[in-house]
C-alpha cells in the first residue's frame, strides 16, 4: 500500500440550487466522479410550497457559496433563478459568493458532421437556446454574481464553475470579509498544510496524485 497526502488550507461549503431537471446532481457528479449521469434520481429542486422550508433556510445559512443553476434551453428556469437568488439573499450570509450557472449548453450546440458520410443528421436531441448568453451575463453583472455556462454531459467548464466560486470565497477570507473561525461555511486548518492520508494499492494512480 502507498499513502498519498492531500494538503488543504480551507474546507468550503457550497449549495447547488435551481429548478428541477436543470442538472444540479449531474454537475456535482461530473465534478466528483468525472462521469455523466444521464438519468439521476429527482432531488426535488422545484419548490412546491409558497414559503421556503426551514431546513432549506438553515442549509443556506451554513454555506459560503451557492451555484444558482438554470437550463439554457428553458427560459422558465432562468426566470425562476430570480426567485432562487432572492432566497439566497434573504437567508444566507450576506457575503456569500454566488455564481449563476447556465447548464446544458451541449443541447444547443451544432453537432460536428465533418466525419459523417452518407448519413442524415438528426436533431431529435438538439434544442433551441432560449436564454442568450448575453442576457444571462448582463443579469449576473447587475446582481453582482459570477457567471459561467457549462455542460455536465461533456464536462465543459464544470470544474471551472466550482473553482471560480471557491477562489472568490478564499479571496474574501483573506480580505477579512469572512471570519474563518466563526463563519459557518468555512473551515480552516489549525496548522498550515494540514494533510489527509489516502491509501491505495501500489499500482493504482489517484486522480489527485
Amino acid at each position: 500500500m502507498t499513502t498519498n497526502q492531500i494538503s488543504w488550507d480551507y474546507v468550503l461549503k457550497f449549495i447547488i440550487i435551481g429548478d428541477a431537471a436543470v442538472g444540479k446532481s449531474s454537475l456535482l457528479i461530473r465534478l466528483t466522479d468525472q462521469r455523466f449521469l444521464a438519468n439521476p434520481d429527482p432531488t426535488g429542486g422545484m419548490r412546491k410550497k409558497p414559503t421556503i422550508p426551514i431546513c432549506f433556510a438553515l442549509c443556506l445559512l451554513l454555506k459560503q457559496g451557492a451555484l444558482v443553476v438554470y437550463d439554457v434551453t428553458s427560459r422558465k428556469t432562468f426566470e425562476n433563478a430570480r426567485g432562487w437568488l432572492a432566497d439566497v439573499r434573504e437567508y444566507a450570509d450576506p457575503n456569500l459568493t454566488c455564481i449563476l450557472v447556465g447548464n446544458k449548453v451541449d443541447l444547443c450546440e451544432p453537432e460536428d458532421t465533418s466525419n459523417v458520410v452518407g448519413t442524415t443528421l438528426t436533431h431529435s436531441r438538439r434544442r433551441h437556446r432560449e436564454v442568450p448568453r448575453e442576457v444571462a451575463e448582463q443579469w449576473a453583472k447587475e446582481e453582482n454574481l459570477l457567471f459561467i455556462e457549462t455542460s455536465a454531459k461533456s464536462g465543459d467548464n464544470v470544474d471551472k464553475a466550482f473553482q471560480q466560486a471557491a477562489k472568490d470565497v478564499v479571496a474574501k477570507i483573506k480580505d477579512g470579509v469572512f471570519d474563518n473561525r466563526k463563519s459557518y461555511g468555512v473551515k480552516t486548518s489549525e496548522q498550515p498544510k494540514t494533510s489527509i492520508s489516502l491509501s491505495s494499492p501500489n499500482n493504482t494512480k489517484l486522480c489527485c496524485s
